[in-house]
């Protein structure tokens, strides 16, 4: 017989998982032994939430749900700021935390009611014994997945792990058939889109996880519309492609929402209000494909088609006609104008933060991966860094949670081992995980992390600015960088040029150890950017 550690162990590799993230704890040892012999890596960082950003991140990237283990009590709330980013970031994760065993007598010692804590921030959360354990770990992987896709949580008794567990875990639960229609009638959004003069494809999230990316691009080019993202849905379209305008709720927001209110049909594919950072206020009528029905009610939808993305986007772009609605010209002239005025002329100390993200850009190889931490440079890099691909930028927008950035990198990179990988982050964001480096030489990921150097929690002090409060609690004493990168075995390069930012990023693609490039920068612009 197979005890419950040994059957989820089995379960796990089923289903494709290669990493386990965790901090370790008595009730998950027989896990992590049980998933060892299986050829699962068990990865430690140096906390419960980074573990948790790179189960998250994994499941992003993969769509098998991430895995993370925790200990009881101060392990199990220490993976609710990570367990709370998969919930709003829509990423499949399944959290195991330790608790007491079911006959532990009268103890209150770390003991909380932990299926409590995390059932506000996961789509289903349970206490795990062996007596229902193949049903439950089945459950919860399929749970993880269903859209919209997000984290499960087990409680397990420190006495169930070793407990036998009947059944046997059978066929991954992607070989579940799921079937999403079509659009098997598209006469009337046919006729709408060709009696529309302007309309516009406003994309989120859902787009990337049901491929739909050379449906949506077929669509826009048939006929001739404009394509705006979310921050999660960077890449969908090749961002080089004429009928690519940029991002949603980064920066330049007034600008993008001006663009938007100006067309007279928004088509939001897979569309995902959580990233909306503000008010919707567009008074333009809205059709919502997905395969989810519009329960966010953040905009009203008149229609709404349900199913198949790439299919239902296929249909319309078979049907288009020879008229585009808008031309190359007004679109390529809208979006280098916008460019244009994000990226002012400074003077100063620093750099402009928007060219150290266009001078990364133009230094990276095509198919370079990038996470970005959150703050004022996530603004920026959401409407300036290109995305060429899906699946090539990541970030945290649903929750927007900060210190993301490292733990998210080295995930990808383990995920992408081939591809370039580099993190964007500010010195708050670096702050907050910076011992994270050593994790990243212990996993043998030579990633690049960007810092943003400008001693200011640049949101909140603009924020205080804007109110006419005094800058309390939003300034920051920087380390040396470069010494402590160094101290957990990176490499650490200080730059105050763009020439010198190039060929650090070009020396740091040829290490086998992470690099850390840290860049005084002139947030003057941040105040013109917002303000467009």
């Amino acid at each position: 017989m197979t005890n419950l550690s040994e059957y989820m162990a089995k379960a796990f590799k089923t289903e494709g998982v290669k990493h386990i993230f965790g901090y370790p704890g008595g009730a998950t040892l027989d896990i992590m032994e049980a998933a060892d012999k299986e050829g699962i890596k068990f990865v430690l960082p140096r906390s419960e939430w980074s573990a948790a950003y790179m189960a998250s991140i994994t499941g992003e990237i993969t769509g098998v749900p991430g895995i993370v283990l925790s200990t009881l009590g101060p392990g199990a709330t220490n993976l609710v700021n990570g367990v709370s980013h998969a919930y709003l970031d829509r990423n499949p994760l399944i959290a195991i935390t330790g608790r007491l065993s079911t006959g532990a007598g009268n103890t209150n010692h770390q003991l909380l009611n932990q299926v409590s804590i995390f059932e506000p921030v996961t789509k289903w959360a349970s206490t795990l014994h062996a007596a229902s354990g193949a049903s439950h770990i089945r459950r919860a992987f399929h749970v993880s997945k269903m859209e919209r896709p997000g984290p499960v949580h087990l409680d397990l008794p420190k006495d169930q792990g070793t407990i036998e567990c009947e059944g046997e875990f059978g066929e991954p639960t992607n070989s579940i058939n799921v079937t999403y229609g079509d659009l098997s009638d598209p006469t009337s959004l046919i006729k709408r889109l060709e009696n529309s003069k302007h309309p516009i494809l406003l994309v989120g999230p859902s787009a990337i996880r049901h491929h739909s990316s050379d449906a949506l691009t077929k669509l826009a080019e048939n006929w001739g519309i404009p394509v705006a993202t979310t921050a999660k849905a960077k890449g969908i379209i090749d961002e080089r492609h004429v009928y690519s305008i940029g991002s949603v709720d980064m920066i330049g927001a007034k600008t993008m929402k001006e663009f938007v209110r100006q067309t007279d049909l928004i088509l939001a594919v897979g569309f995902d209000a959580v990233e909306l950072i503000g008010k919707w206020e567009v008074n333009v009528p809205v059709v919502h494909i997905d395969s989810v029905p519009n329960t966010d009610y953040v905009y009203f939808a008149d229609t709404e088609i349900i199913g198949n993305i790439p299919k239902i986007l296929n249909t319309l772009a078979d049907a288009a006609g020879t008229a585009e609605k808008w031309s190359e010209k007004e679109v390529k002239e809208f979006r280098n104008e916008f460019v244009s005025k994000l990226t002012p002329p400074l003077n100063g100390a620093g750099l402009s933060p928007s060219s150290v993200v266009q001078t990364a850009r133009e230094t990276l190889p095509e198919d370079t991966i990038v996470v970005t931490d959150t703050g004022s440079h996530k603004m920026l890099l959401g409407q300036l860094w290109s995305a060429y691909s899906p699946k090539s930028y990541y970030v945290s927008n649903g929750i927007g949670t900060m210190g993301f950035g490292i733990p998210g990198a080295i995930a990808a990179k383990m995920n992408f081992p081939a591809k370039p990988v580099i993190c964007f982050t500010g010195d708050g964001g670096f702050a907050m995980v910076s011992s994270e480096l050593k994790t990243a030489v212990e996993q043998n990921c030579p990633i690049i992390v960007i810092v943003f150097k400008d001693g200011k929690l640049d949101r909140i002090l603009r924020k205080q600015e804007a109110t006419n409060l005094d800058p309390v609690g939003t300034t920051i004493t920087n380390p040396d960088f470069t010494k402590l990168a160094e101290s957990y075995g990176a490499n650490g390069v200080a730059v105050s040029t763009n020439s010198e930012l190039a060929k650090a990023i070009e020396n740091a693609l040829g290490q086998n150890v992470p690099t850390l490039i840290h860049v005084p920068v002139n947030v003057e612009e941040y105040a013109i950017q917002f303000g467009l």
